[in-house]
């Protein structure tokens, strides 16, 4: 049945033919999406707003708040208002922007550059600091780092040459801001040996001194563990509770005429698997009996292990491969502080001066690190090989004396300490 005159179709219904459909409710009769468009500042307060204007007069949004009148307007438009109907440009909001000028970058390297020279700060003061071989804060290194790994070869010379054409540093108008911008670091001579000779005259010495204090820690923990009287106990229980569990009581009988040596790693994970017999004891294993039963007759036998064994938590979490590696770094650092000295002084100064007595120093400080870490290391690895000897591990043999290279393999006494 179709709708009486004047009033529209019911929802979900055509309007009969013949007849155009109802016209729209006015738009200040629908519900809006958010408040009136903004009068000055562009920016918009983001809420919806309902409909029913007669249902609001007996609602919490109805009446008049007399708070109101305590604003005072002024601030609100001072701390919120003022400034925002102009309308900054694109460049000027943009880390990648900088007005007009030739773009020697792509969009995606300008944008990667832009959010690191905002975080960079004074390129060309750091660049001063660079080339005097002053101090620089690692943070920076490292951005000025990525400035030069984000902009290839290629384009660093095209950079170069457009700022030879107007000016040394490119402020002549051609080179868009943020390439002019790059222009200091790219004009440093020996930018990236630059970097990291500042990068290793501020970490060289903690890098060596973490190093030292973890070599330090596994040699002590290996030599405490040989002497251990504790951990002597510890492994002769563990055996006699494997052979009792083995060969039943006649073990305890049966003298042994030598002493048996286990795998410390295969001895631990096998009474961790041997589970009890009964159904109601499946919940206990061969270990964890073992351990309490341990802490039953010897009640501050743990104590004792801690003890006896101070350093063991540091050795046990200390792996051999980062171990090596930042042996490998130390020795590289000194190497290029080295080679730098020896072979491209003249890049960082005349004899005698400023510049190339803080790279002789700075090589000097390098070689005493790598020194002092060799020294650590030649501590270390005897005491690994001395504990895997003493819990009877094949082919634990000397070092070659005197060496100062770190083996890929660690000896065999390292896995013991990490079992432990």
């Amino acid at each position: 049945k179709a709708a009486p005159p004047g009033k529209a179709a019911p929802p979900g219904k055509a309007a009969p033919p013949g007849k155009a459909p109802a016209p729209k409710a006015p738009a200040a009769a629908r519900p809006r999406a958010q408040s009136q468009g903004p009068w000055v500042t562009g920016r918009r307060l983001q809420w919806r707003e309902l409909g029913g204007a007669d249902a609001a007069r007996d609602s919490i949004f109805g009446g008049h708040d007399g708070l109101a009148d305590s604003y005072d307007w002024s601030e609100v438009t001072e701390l919120f208002l003022r400034g925002q109907g102009q309308h900054r440009s694109r460049d000027s909001r943009s880390p990648c922007g900088g007005g007009r000028g030739t773009s020697i970058l792509t969009q995606r390297q300008a944008t990667c550059c832009g959010i690191v020279t905002q975080k960079v700060g004074d390129i060309g003061a750091l660049c001063a600091r660079l080339r005097a071989l002053d101090t620089v804060a690692e943070d920076d290194i490292l951005r000025l780092q990525e400035l030069l790994d984000l902009v290839d070869d290629k384009q660093g010379a095209e950079l170069l040459k457009l700022a030879a054409k107007t000016g040394t540093n490119g402020g002549g108008g051609q080179l868009r801001m943020l390439e002019r911008q790059l222009v200091p670091l790219f004009q440093l001579d020996r930018a990236r040996a630059r970097l990291r000779l500042a990068r290793a005259g501020v970490t060289i010495e903690a890098q060596c001194n973490h190093f030292c204090a973890e070599a330090r820690a596994i040699a002590t923990a290996a030599e405490k563990a040989c002497k251990s009287a504790a951990l002597k106990d510890l492994i002769r229980a563990a055996m006699s509770l494997r052979s009792y569990v083995q060969h039943g009581p006649e073990a305890l009988a049966t003298p042994t005429t030598s002493p048996r040596v286990m795998d410390i790693g295969s001895l631990l994970s096998s009474m961790r698997q041997f589970k009890g017999a009964d159904a109601g004891a499946r919940h206990m294993n061969l270990l964890q009996f073992f351990a309490s039963s341990l802490l039953a007759m010897r009640p501050e036998f743990d104590q004792e292990l801690d003890a006896q064994l101070p350093d063991l938590a540091i050795a046990a979490r200390t792996p051999w491969q980062g171990l090596r590696d930042s042996f490998v770094q130390l020795k590289a650092e000194a190497a290029c502080a080295e080679g730098e000295l020896r072979d491209s002084s003249a890049a960082y100064g005349p004899a005698g001066s400023v510049e190339l007595e803080r790279l002789a120093t700075l090589a000097s400080k390098c070689g005493v690190m790598v020194v002092t870490a060799t020294e650590a290391m030649k501590a270390t690895t005897p005491a690994l090989e001395e504990l895997g000897r003493y819990f009877g591990i094949p082919g634990s043999q000397a070092s070659t004396p005197g060496s100062e290279q770190i083996p890929a393999k660690a000896p065999p006494g390292f896995a013991v300490l990490g079992h432990l």
